[in-house]
């Protein structure tokens, strides 16, 4: 079932030199080391910071409890001291601490929430829940502790930043097929993605612009994922698809299976523009998604254009 989306986008305010960011852990624990790394890198870029209480807690392969991961993300929403929320790491099972969120709590308290893989389920949830733009893009101990590369960057810093203008900005990629839409983003990896179907934290797909990636995932696996997505009708609802790039995706068990691209235009039916190799996920150049703006696509030209800014600019 799908719910519906709510009637207004939220926007949360842009970073500044200053500003506090929020670390939380929502699936697995953080790396000690690799926190600091990235903590150092905030800091240094002019950023306080504060810790998560359960961000090196370990319950299985969890960072905590579900009511203690929860717990943590919705004292960063209320804490007045805190101006931005990043996820510290990825990992597994973030999706069960989405029936613990207060969702009005979290629309009355408007923040930037920045992270990736896993954590795709809240950042999906949230936005469905509420209408809060949440941005897919760097991780803390991933990312900012070690690989950041200048285009990684400088998508970090347009679309976060209070320096930067809201004027729309290109993406060239590859043509899949062709055909121009323009829609709200909406995505993350697919794995992740592929687990709101069905609940209350599913995304109102009508119109969207569908972006996904995924890493060490055989092709026939990810057929499995987007036959599930055509099953349930998304492909009938969506507008255009951005492909990013799927990082050591390769099939072992079936020799004989086609390429990924075959794969899914077969399975989309060519039914709307698509762009592929798009760095958007488990790679070191990684564009910074908000999801929940206005985006133009160009299949034959394979561009894609974010047409507004997902941060309120002071």
């Amino acid at each position: 079932m799908t719910k519906s989306s709510p009637t207004s986008t939220i926007k949360p305010r842009a970073l500044k030199n200053g500003d506090c960011i929020g670390i939380v852990a929502l699936s697995e624990p953080v790396d000690k080391e690799q926190l600091e790394r990235g903590l150092n890198r905030l800091q240094s870029d002019g950023f306080r910071v504060k810790l998560g209480k359960h961000l090196f807690e370990r319950v299985g392969h969890l960072a905590g409890t579900d009511v203690q991961r929860a717990g943590d993300l919705m004292e960063m929403f209320t804490d007045m001291s805190v101006d931005a929320i990043f996820c510290g790491s990825g990992g597994a099972n973030g999706a069960r601490i989405l029936p613990l969120l207060d969702y009005n709590v979290i629309a009355k308290h408007p923040k930037i929430m920045l992270g990736m893989s896993d954590p795709t389920s809240i950042l999906c949830g949230i936005h469905a829940k509420t209408g809060l733009v949440t941005f897919h893009g760097p991780v803390v101990q991933y990312n900012f502790s070690c690989v950041m590369t200048p285009m990684t960057v400088a998508s970090f810093q347009r679309e976060i930043l209070n320096s930067s203008k809201a004027s729309p900005f290109s993406f060239k990629y590859i043509s899949l097929h062709g055909g121009k839409a323009t829609g709200q983003l909406i995505g993350g990896n697919l794995t992740t993605l592929q687990q709101l179907i069905g609940t209350p934290y599913e995304p109102n797909w009508e119109g969207r612009i569908l972006f996904w990636e995924d890493v060490c995932e055989q092709p026939h696996a990810l057929d499995a994922k987007l036959a599930h997505f055509r099953n349930a009708g998304i492909f009938d609802k969506i507008a255009g698809m951005i492909v990013g790039v799927l990082e050591a995706c390769v099939e072992n068990d079936y020799p004989e299976m086609p390429p990924i691209e075959e794969i899914i235009l077969e399975l989309t039916e060519k039914r709307f523009p698509i762009i592929t190799g798009v760095p958007l996920g488990h790679t070191d150049d990684k564009i910074t998604m908000p999801i929940g703006i206005n985006v133009s696509i160009d299949g034959k030209k394979g561009t894609f254009t974010m047409e507004e800014k997902g941060v309120i600019v002071s």
